[in-house]
């Protein structure tokens, strides 16, 4: 019996947990190459941390350093983006006027987080919403230490959802070319016999992603490749159950 018709005869539970398995697939996909960006991204920030800026205390809704203030982030200028703390005592109104001749930037006084966006928006952030919390570059390793960790799960469930709905559509929307391919050709399929085709016709450019992040082979233009792949083995299936139902008015739905 040829593969197609074998599929379209496959049970509709064994179908839903091959689409299950390659939106588990591209999830981890995306997470495997996501993640450790994370954590490097993090161990950058947590290395930085005390060469750029000093030591925050925010206690009771109140912020405060112990460097001479104002306090000027290193890296920034007075015209395209600034950061500044000044967390002295009757100093909360200079935030505005820190930020008045430039682009953008962000403001830590002794009660508030003032920012001005690229378009020229003041936006205050009240600290007493703000836990009580000293920030250096060890209390940030110890945030890390005990909630990156979490993120991979966290990051697969969502990614495993996400791709769940995208793929659904994607195989919704390829199963048209076999429900109109065999319609044009005179032989008639049901819709959900065409879906069965393009979730098995899935599988194949899922494990190329696959091969692609863990064999270290580079394949130029993924995404075209992956959707270029998808709609060829559609279009075989098609022209497959053409062949082999040619003179039926209609497969018998499973």
């Amino acid at each position: 019996m040829d593969i197609t018709m074998s599929i379209i005869r496959t049970h509709v539970l064994l179908v839903t947990l091959i689409l299950l398995a390659c939106a588990c697939l591209s999830a981890f996909v995306i997470v495997s190459t996501v993640t450790p960006k994370i954590k490097a991204f993090a161990d950058f920030v947590i290395r930085k941390y005390d060469g750029i800026l000093p030591e925050i205390t925010i206690a009771k809704g109140k912020a405060s350093i112990t460097k001479p203030q104002p306090y000027v982030v290193p890296g920034t200028d007075k015209k395209h983006l600034t950061a500044i703390i000044d967390t002295r005592d009757g100093k909360q109104g200079e935030a505005v006027n820190y930020l008045k001749d430039t682009e953008g930037g962000i403001v830590l006084t002794q009660d508030a987080i003032v920012t001005k966006a690229s378009n020229g928006q003041i936006t205050t952030l009240p600290l007493e919403r703000f836990p009580d919390i000293v920030l250096s570059s060890a209390t940030l390793k110890d945030i890390a230490n005990k909630y990156l960790p979490l993120a991979g799960p966290v990051f697969m469930v969502v990614a495993t959802i996400y791709f769940l709905v995208v793929k659904l559509i994607q195989v919704l929307v390829l199963a048209l070319i076999p429900f109109f391919w065999t319609r044009f050709c005179k032989v008639r399929i049901t819709y959900g016999q065409s879906v069965k085709i393009s979730v098995f016709a899935m599988i194949l450019p899922v494990l190329l992603d696959l091969l692609q992040e863990f064999s270290g082979i580079r394949i130029p233009g993924p995404v075209y490749m992956y959707f270029g792949l998808f709609v060829v083995l559609m279009i075989l299936g098609a022209g497959d159950l053409v062949k082999n139902l040619r003179g039926s008015p209609m497969t018998s739905a499973p």
